[in-house]
């Protein structure tokens, strides 16, 4: 802002101007009191704009005061001048110059005021608008703390699930190794399976096979198979004499004997094996070992004991504790059989035991209340009188037992054991000496392997047939049934009369004739038909089973394909030289009957 200078500038030498100061004076200190009015700023044709704030600037720098000489201050180029109206009488007017100089830096203040207020006013949209961009960014920060945390709070979770994806994934490179290996195993175990599937197959072809070859060694050697065992005498001579292991030679005696009157040599009988009473009852079991492997198998097998009384029949049977019989080593080695056999069959294994006396059969293993017995054992003296009764009937080929108890045992002390109990019941009963003991052993088998892998190994139908098997269900069922019988004498003391007999005996003998004799005299007509139908089979005659009770239960051994072994024991005592001959006449029958089979 400049300055006239001609306003401060006097000349001594003109009075004149005295005047024209006062004046002047006057009219300044009036404008002073007066206040300067906006109007005297003057702007360039800049147009303020509220939302610019770079137009205030710019119209503050395009205003100009009107007063622009008061901006500057007054120049005194003469100092000497400046001196000599300091000192003169011009004192006056140089306080007035002084007020005016003051007047003007007021004026410059209110003008620098308004153009702050100018600037101010210019500022306010943009502070303003600074306010609201600070709460924006104020609210921007706070949603970029938010977003920032959550950021890292994904970030975080990612990088755990990128932890737990490492693992996963390599805990799924484990299980694929581990599957893998599994999958090559079962591959493994698949082969291993079908080769022994296939070794199964193969094992149970052989086993028929072997079934069907042992049953024709046994038919061989004698469908009906008959083994001696002898007391021996201490007398000088003998009726009896011992040939060899095989035959027996019967010498014509002193007395008369009708059946040797036409024989003045005597009679020889030839049998399967002879054996003295110091054989072990193990040698004779190794005799008919093979019909009890042979029931395994699936046939029907009978073993039976017969001889005089005291000839040791119950020892060859039933035997001490420290020399086991027939029957608990029969029991044994079914048990043994069975269990070497489980890969291949399952079986079931059940057992009975009943006594023939005076042609009635009886349970020995019903299950009687204590005292119901202890009631009866007072006022009855028969034992048998408290065993069961039970029927017998036949289908043609089998036999049933009807009521009859029939325990099963798995185990071969559980078989023992049930043959213990029976055998002891039997002991207890009052016809002890009169009564037939039969054990009955019934053996179920069940093929594991089906029909089809055996039909792709070749396995002819005709061969399952054998053995009495049944092909049922898709599997093998073979059904084994052993009688084991110890017979009473057959010449025992009549102990009851009988009222009903066979039709081929006669009403005198049917009088003196007792119940056990009637059994051994039906055996041997039952042999004697076989061995005639055996021979002439254009020709056949019935053969009287249902005769006597222990023929009919000895019918399904002694059918077509018959297996049974008779033990015959005798003596060679003269004095027993009776028996021994009606004995060794049973047995030669037999024998006949199973090699014409």
């Amino acid at each position: 802002m400049s300055t006239n200078p001609a306003l401060f500038c006097f000349n001594s030498t003109t009075t004149a101007a005295t005047s024209t100061a006062a004046v002047v004076r006057v009219e300044d200190e009036m404008r002073m009191m007066e206040p300067e009015p906006v109007q005297d700023v003057k702007c360039g044709d800049v147009a303020v704009d509220e939302n610019n704030a770079n137009s205030v600037p710019r119209m503050l720098s395009s205003c100009t005061p009107v007063q622009k000489t008061l901006e500057a201050p007054v120049a005194i180029t003469n100092p000497a001048s400046t001196e000599g109206l300091m000192t003169s009488p011009q004192l006056g007017q140089h306080v007035d110059v002084e007020r005016l100089m003051e007047f003007n830096r007021e004026l410059t203040t209110r003008y620098a005021n308004l153009q702050a207020q100018f600037a101010e006013l210019g500022n306010g949209p943009q502070r303003d608008k600074c306010g609201e961009d600070t709460l924006l960014a104020a609210q921007y920060r706070a949603d970029l703390r938010k977003v920032t945390s959550e950021k890292e709070s994904v970030c975080h979770q990612a990088t755990q699930l990128r932890e737990d994806l490492r693992h996963t994934a390599a805990r799924l490179r484990f299980l694929q190794t581990c599957v893998s290996q599994l999958q090559q195993r079962l591959m493994q175990r698949d082969c291993i399976i079908q080769k022994l599937m296939q070794e199964r197959a193969l094992n149970v072809v052989r086993d028929v096979q072997t079934r069907m070859l042992h049953n024709e060694l046994v038919e061989t050697r004698g469908g009906i198979r008959v083994i001696v065992r002898y007391l021996p005498t201490a007398e000088e001579f003998s009726n009896i004499e011992i040939v060899n292991s095989n035959v027996i030679s019967i010498r014509r005696p002193l007395f008369s004997l009708t059946h040797l009157k036409g024989k003045p040599h005597g009679e020889h009988f030839s049998v399967f094996s002879i054996h003295s009473n110091a054989t072990s009852n193990a040698a004779i079991f190794g005799d008919v070992r093979d019909y009890v492997e042979a029931c395994v198998d699936g046939n029907t097998v009978a073993i039976i004991a017969n001889g005089p009384k005291g000839t040791g029949k119950t020892h060859t049977m039933v035997g001490p504790a420290d020399d086991a019989g027939v029957i608990p080593r029969a029991l044994s080695l079914i048990a043994q059989l069975c269990t070497d056999r489980m890969p291949l069959w399952e079986f079931k294994v059940s057992l009975s035991a009943i006594q023939i006396v005076d042609e009635e059969i009886y349970d020995v293993l019903t299950d009687m209340d204590e005292k119901f017995e202890l009631k009866r054992g007072w006022f009855a003296s028969d034992t048998s009188e408290r065993l069961a009764k039970i029927t017998l009937h036949d289908d043609g080929s089998n036999i049933v037992l009807k009521n009859v108890t029939e325990l099963e045992a798995n185990t071969e002390d559980r078989l023992i054991q049930i043959f213990c109990d029976a055998w002891q019941t039997h002991s207890k009963s009052s016809h002890v000496d009169s009564a037939h003991f039969i054990v009955l052993v019934r053996i179920k088998a069940y093929g594991k392997v089906p029909l089809a892998k055996l039909a792709k190994m070749g396995t002819a139908a005709a061969g399952m047939q054998t053995s009495e098997s049944l092909v049922r269900c898709h599997r093998i069922i073979s059904h084994g049934f052993l009688i084991l019988c110890d017979l009473v004498s057959f010449d025992r003391p009549r102990t009851k009369r009988v009222t009903s007999t066979a039709a081929w005996v006669g009403k005198t003998d049917r009088q003196n004739q007792t119940a056990n004799d009637i059994s051994g005299t039906v055996l041997t007509r039952v042999f004697e038909a076989m061995r005639h139908n055996a021979t002439h089979p254009h020709s056949p005659i019935p053969v009287p089973y249902r005769d006597s009770k222990l023929t009919h239960l000895l019918k399904p051994a002694l059918l077509v394909e018959a297996k049974c072994a008779v033990i015959s024991t005798i003596s060679l005592r003269t004095s027993m030289f009776k028996s021994t001959y009606r004995t060794l006449q049973l047995s030669e029958k037999a024998a006949a009957a199973g090699f014409a089979s």
